[in-house]
């Protein structure tokens, strides 16, 4: 805008003139109109007499005047005069009253190490500069605005250390007189700011009020002296905010008094004769720090910003954090941790609840307030209670959030509970880790606190659920289907989460105590186990849950649940289990099996394995009802479907060849692969399912391979004959069967 502003200007010089010929040819055309009119009503009359004047002389036209506006030179256009501007009228001036009081420094200090003038003098003459700059600041106010700030900034930078010098050095003041005087230098230092309208000054100010009581060597042990001072400093600080909007000065204020007080406290605090002196500043400092944050947003109807929610939550935690350390030094009892986390979340409830009554104020304010009471609330039940009060506290409070973020909509609020759920769930954990690794005496089994405190959270969960489903139409996502469909699959898989690890846990620990307990007199451990074993029974003991627990899981979502997203879960949960069996569960089942050959007392080191065998059959067949249902995709039905066919020709394969023979390795292998090769053909053939049928074909071929490869050598001509006779029977039933049915397998080429 700058550089074409002499543009401008004569674009609009030439518009005046055109305008103002304009006017004049307008004035001239309704005079020779008017004229012409006279002569037609002069014809019309007076026919006869025609009399022809000559005619009139041409008059000279009339110059038109030029406009008075008077348009500025025309600038170089690539020029900016911006930078130029601020250096010549304001950082000039300020560079220069820097140098101006250096000068004056120097040489008052030359003046007084040689001792060309007295003391009285040399203070007269310091007040003499900064007065005159103080007359040169008024009158030049009106035309030099910038330039007079920079005067007035350098007066009163005289001003104050002249009054310094004259009590540090020559003992002209007393102490309480100097300190009248610079604090008074510090409050018109302020008054001339919001005078002069510059932030600058009012920085200045701010600088001298916190930097006067060091330099004044006040005792940092008399707080009585320094925390009020510093106290009413702030008080002006936030009237001086709220008048200029100022915020800087808030911020830097709050920085400097939480430095200083954080710095008395780890240095010169005493507990014994300061604790009531420490806790009356930690609430004065609080309060104003916090109604200067509040006093914005209230009276100027600002809204919450990220600054303003770091910096009143920075201000929350210090407080409790110094009242926390404050009243535990004291009394020397960790009870007084919450009741000051449990005083500052009353505090945010009590003005979260006063903001809400002002109809104008943003709204977010009062509900930051409120969670920042929510956030008190819950840190203080771990200070003030252990293990599972902590759980119930919690999850009370979870459900509680939930539902006021679900009947008021909002958001933040039910966010805020899915936090606190979360550490309902972590405090759950740990609770139990520390449970199952202390090896206690007589440990009571599933009602024991940790059991059932984990139950409490599985009931809140459940609660969680139902409301969510319940007042689903105040939901604050209702126009968003698919953050509800993820809160609904979130909030259903924390439920069976929770509810898996709650026996999980407890199983582990009864083996774990099993474990510890072992070589304990009147124990019977012994009699069934070796201790080296007793990992092993935990881990397959809890694969035999899990299996349990997603049988259970798959029947209830069939009955009851009859959700789709949860048999898509359980169906890869069975697999990733089938997997878990296979590699691990029947490694450690084959390693009690050898056990139990060397010790057969040892009963359940053969038995678990059928347990675990039953178990994974059940789980299996709960999901068998699913293939047949059409909204679950083909592949996943294809790929349940041949995981089943390959588990049962897994644990078939794996009891006979626990018989350890060479003969079962060899014949009763490849005979069981053989006929199980028919079977799923004929399943194929009959049910026409093609990828039983391949599966089939599949598996006669591996089974002609372990033939030819493995079986054939160093095995004798009876068995040999038997295996070879066996198999090529039942290959050519299978091709009989293709031959027979050819019809019924292709029906679209028979028609």
């Amino acid at each position: 805008m700058t550089e074409n502003q002499p543009e401008l200007y004569q674009l609009l010089a030439k518009l005046e003139q055109l305008l103002q010929k304009q006017d004049s040819f307008a004035k001239e055309i309704e005079g020779l109109r008017h004229e012409i009119e006279a002569l037609k009503n002069k014809s019309s009359n007076k026919p006869a007499n025609i009399k022809v004047s000559p005619p009139p002389k041409d008059e000279p036209i009339q110059s038109i005047p030029e406009p008075s506006f008077t348009p500025k030179a025309p600038a170089n256009p690539s020029y900016d005069n911006k930078l130029e501007s601020f250096i010549g009228e304001n950082l000039i001036s300020k560079i220069g009253i820097i140098v101006l009081v250096l000068g004056v420094a120097i040489g008052v200090k030359y003046v007084i190490d040689h001792n060309l003038i007295s003391p009285l003098f040399r203070i007269s003459l310091g007040y003499s500069v900064g007065f005159v700059l103080l007359v040169l600041t008024h009158r030049l106010k009106s035309q030099y605005l910038e330039y007079s700030v920079a005067l007035l900034s350098g007066a009163v930078s005289i001003l104050y250390f002249t009054t310094f010098a004259a009590h540090l050095f020559y003992q002209f003041y007393s102490f309480g007189l100097c300190f009248g005087l610079m604090l008074a230098t510090t409050v018109f230092t302020v008054l001339a700011a919001m005078y002069f309208n510059r932030s600058f000054i009012a920085l200045l100010g701010l600088i001298g009020a916190y930097v006067l009581p060091y330099l004044l060597y006040i005792d940092p042990k008399e707080i009585d002296l320094l925390f009020p001072y510093l106290s009413v400093v702030n008080l002006g600080i936030l009237l001086i905010a709220l008048s200029r909007n100022w915020k800087f000065l808030n911020v830097i204020a709050f920085i400097w008094t939480w430095l200083i007080f954080f710095g008395w406290y780890i240095t010169l605090y005493k507990p014994s004769s300061q604790f009531v002196s420490s806790w009356v500043y930690l609430c004065v400092f609080f309060c104003i720090f916090y109604g200067i944050f509040l006093a914005y947003k209230l009276n100027k109807l600002e809204p919450l910003k990220t600054g303003d929610v770091v910096l009143i939550s920075i201000n929350a935690l210090l407080f409790c954090f110094f009242g926390i350390r404050i009243s535990v030094v004291q009394f020397d009892h960790d009870d007084f941790s919450s009741l000051i986390a449990s005083l500052s979340a009353g505090i945010h409830f009590l003005v979260a609840y006063l903001v809400s009554q002002q109809g104008k104020a943003d709204p977010k304010i009062a509900r930051f307030l409120g969670a920042l009471g929510w956030s008190f609330l819950t840190l203080a039940i771990p200070l003030q209670f252990d293990g599972v009060w902590v759980t119930l506290f919690w999850g009370i409070e979870a459900v509680l959030m939930f539902i006021l973020g679900r009947l008021r909509s909002v958001p933040r609020t039910e966010i805020l509970s899915f936090f606190v759920l979360g550490l309902a769930g972590i405090q759950v954990g740990n609770s139990w880790v520390s449970y199952m690794y202390s090896f206690p005496i007589n440990p009571v089994r599933f009602f024991n606190g940790y059991f059932l405190s984990s139950i409490f959270l599985g009931g809140v969960l459940v609660a969680i659920n139902f409301i969510h489903h319940r007042f689903l139409i105040r939901s604050p996502w209702i126009q968003h289907e698919s953050q509800n469909q993820l809160l609904r699959t979130l909030l259903g898989a924390a439920l069976l989460i929770v509810l898996y690890f709650t026996f999980f846990c407890e199983i582990s620990a009864y083996w774990i105590h099993a474990y510890g307990q072992f070589a304990e007199p009147g124990q019977s451990w012994s009699k069934f186990y070796f201790q080296e074993d007793i990992d092993s029974f935990r881990w397959v003991c809890l694969i035999n849950y899990s299996l349990f627990f997603l049988s259970l899981l798959t029947v209830l979502n069939w009955v009851w649940i009859k959700s789709k997203e949860l048999v898509v879960l359980s169906l890869g949960l069975q697999l990733a289990a089938v997997v878990v069996v296979f590699i691990l569960g029947f490694y450690l089942l084959n390693e009690f099996y050898a056990t139990y050959l060397a010790q057969p007392d040892f009963v359940w080191y053969d038995r678990i394995r059928y347990l675990t065998i039953l178990f994974l059959l059940v789980m299996l067949g709960t999901g068998i009802p699913y293939l047949w249902r059409q909204e679950l995709s083909y592949d996943v039905r294809v790929t349940y479907e041949l995981v089943v066919y390959a588990s049962v020709l897994f644990l078939v394969s794996n009891e006979i060849m626990l018989i350890g023979t060479s003969l079962a390795y060899k014949l009763g292998l490849s005979l069981w692969w053989g006929v199980f090769a028919l079977g799923l053909i004929v399943l194929g053939i009959w049910k026409r399912i093609p990828h039983a049928r391949i599966a089939g074909i599949f598996l006669f071929g591996a089974t002609l391979f372990k033939l030819f490869v493995y079986d054939i050598e160093h095995l004798a001509t009876i068995p040999k004959t038997i295996i070879f006779v066996a198999l090529g029977m039942l290959l050519l039933l299978v091709s009989y069967l293709y031959n027979r049915y050819k019809e019924w397998l292709n029906p679209d080429q028979n028609d």
